[in-house]
């Protein structure tokens, strides 16, 4: 389906590109974009998505003030007497937060979902993975603690070669100005070394293969996608006893000790002493 629909999706002339760059900050067609977005995915709730009690949160960015702050199309609701340090909503289609989470700037223009505009996430939560932990933290509460994060990546491209000078001896350039910054607003480096210090050892798996050339976001080479799925596939088997650890992991039954807070649990339940969770643990994705 992404192959169908990024061909489709990213096919513009040039001077068709540039003359709707300069009308509506768009380099594609945004409408094109939702149409096909929502012949593929149909008007389907986001709470379609929460079969067999899993949840899905995508990511966008939304401006509050001067300031930009990262936005989440839940297909559940956080449970009661908790709130998010997120704003969001579980009231949209599949469709529609799709379409706002991957309204990158130039590329596509913002749209307006639940009364707000919104910009692709990846200008603020570039990796999501810490804003999953903090819903599952909200969602199941202390069983977090015993939380398994998978991390998935969209690769990392070569590194750039060594400048013969160094850099510090030399002015920067306006364009490596705004490159450094881009690069910091879009890294996922950071938040994966901070998420392997702090989750217990054999709990946290960053999946992120390298690539042998760097990719456009709005790559269509038929050729350079073969690459992409190559280099997945080698790093699938270079790293098969690392999958299955995670596999072990998400599949692997409760304790004797949780099953029997479980059970203490549902009795308080029956007899009126707790408020009912917002269900057992399961794995949470969060997708920008």
């Amino acid at each position: 389906m992404y192959l169908t629909l990024a061909e489709r999706a990213f096919r513009t002339s040039r001077l068709e590109g540039a003359s709707r760059l300069l009308w509506s900050h768009a380099y594609y067609d945004s409408a094109a974009w939702e149409r096909l977005l929502r012949a593929g995915l149909g008007d389907a709730p986001l709470s379609r998505c929460a079969r067999r009690r899993a949840r899905l949160a995508l990511v966008s960015c939304v401006g509050r003030g001067a300031r930009l702050s990262p936005f989440l199309f839940r297909s559940y609701e956080c449970p009661r007497r908790t709130r998010s340090a997120y704003p969001g909503t579980a009231n949209a289609a599949l469709w529609q937060a799709v379409r706002a989470s991957a309204a990158a700037p130039t590329y596509f223009d913002e749209p307006l979902v639940a009364r707000r505009m919104h910009q692709d996430g990846g200008l603020m939560v570039n990796n999501p993975a810490g804003v999953a932990l903090h819903e599952a933290k909200l969602i199941f509460g202390s069983e977090a603690d015993n939380a398994t994060l998978i991390s998935i990546g969209t690769g990392r491209p070569p590194a750039a070669p060594a400048d013969d000078q160094p850099s510090d001896l030399k002015p920067t350039s306006w364009r490596d100005k705004f490159n450094r910054i881009l690069d910091s607003a879009t890294d996922t480096q950071g938040v994966h070394l901070m998420l392997h210090d702090l989750m217990p050892a054999g709990s946290y798996f960053r999946l992120n293969p390298p690539l042998l050339a760097a990719c456009a976001m709005d790559e269509t080479d038929p050729a350079r996608l073969r690459q992409l799925a190559g280099d997945a596939d080698l790093y699938a088997r270079r790293n098969r006893h690392k999958i299955h650890q995670a596999a072990q992991r998400l599949t692997a039954p409760r304790s004797v000790a949780q099953r029997a807070a479980d059970f203490v649990r549902h009795r308080a339940l029956l007899l009126g002493l707790a408020e009912p969770p917002d269900a057992s643990p399961t794995p949470l994705a969060a997708s920008r």
